[in-house]
């Protein structure tokens, strides 16, 4: 290879390479002197051999999959090409087992052994217990009230219970807040309207018997039973008193967050605060009240047990 770079192929190679060169710092550097000199194997590679062959060969046909190298491949290729001995460790992270497999990296470790907790989400009665048979988060839909989910809700509790796993339920929920209700319901309404037609406009395109027949038969009922369509038709005042959406005061919202925790299962309260076309300063407001005015109420002793909130 040094060799080569005398050769005016060489000289052009180097010429080509001082752009990738450009980006590393001066001094001796084993990684840089290694990444340079690929930049000039890879260069006359091109040079010499690809570039016929692309013109006599221009389909080459089924290419291998690229594979990352993990540690001991990659200071083995090094070796092998630059004839150099590199301190690997040095430049890369560890291959643990990680996971069910062996010789991976995921970086950084997590926290949660042996992993991060898993979610899924559903409407089907089979998600619930598929989900609290595994040991699975369950995240609940945005839309429903509370009697609409208890359901599904008792059906994932009791497979957690049976199969000795503890429930982790996200419930979702839009919420807004502000220190008078007729101002919160002039800033807030058609926003919820918004939403709510928004997220059943979708089962617009499985109307007729067959459609619905066919959902009821593979465990879809929900999508069959008119349930988002009813929603659209709800008032203002409605929805509100369901809990589709957490409206109102602080002190209101905390009181409905309390009586959700109370409920049992419940790991997590995600907040939706963009919805249904909020202006953006709304959606400001909503996260700067709750943080402020909700939040304190679940932190240190007074919080214990209760959700988290994000």
């Amino acid at each position: 290879l040094e060799k080569g770079a005398g050769h005016p192929a060489g000289r052009e190679a180097q010429k080509t390479a001082a752009v990738g060169e450009s980006s590393f710092d001066e001094g001796p550097n084993v990684f840089r002197d290694c990444v340079q000199r690929c930049n000039r194997v890879h260069f006359l590679k091109i040079q010499n051999r690809r570039r016929p062959a692309a013109t006599t060969h221009p389909n080459p046909g089924r290419t291998d999959t690229f594979h990352r190298l993990n540690r001991t491949e990659y200071r083995n290729v090094i070796r092998d090409l630059l004839a150099v001995d590199i301190d690997e460790t040095l430049l890369l992270p560890a291959d643990d087992a990680s996971h069910g497999f062996d010789n991976v990296t995921v970086a950084p470790e997590p926290l949660q052994k042996p992993h991060p907790p898993l979610f899924t989400g559903g409407t089907s009665d089979s998600t619930y217990q598929m989900a609290g048979e595994r040991g699975w988060g369950m995240f609940v839909p945005p839309l429903l009230p509370w009697k609409a989910l208890e359901g599904p809700l008792n059906i994932y509790k009791k497979a957690c219970a049976a199969h000795g796993h503890q429930p982790n339920i996200v419930y979702i929920r839009p919420v807004y807040l502000g220190d008078d209700e007729k101002q919160i319901r002039h800033e807030v309404e058609q926003a919820l309207h918004n939403f709510l037609a928004f997220n059943a406009s979708p089962v617009e395109s499985l109307q007729g018997e067959a459609k619905q027949a066919e959902l009821r038969a593979k465990g879809y009922g929900f999508y069959a039973s008119g349930a988002l369509e009813s929603l659209t038709k709800l008032t203002y005042d409605e929805i509100v008193e369901q809990e589709i959406g957490f409206i109102g005061t602080p002190a209101k919202v905390t009181r409905q967050i309390e009586n959700l925790q109370s409920k049992g299962g419940i790991g997590e309260l995600a907040i939706v605060s963009n919805f249904g076309g909020l202006e953006h300063w709304k959606s400001i407001k909503i996260q700067q009240l709750f943080a402020t005015q909700v939040m304190p109420a679940f932190r240190g002793e007074a919080g214990k047990g209760r959700p988290a909130a994000s």
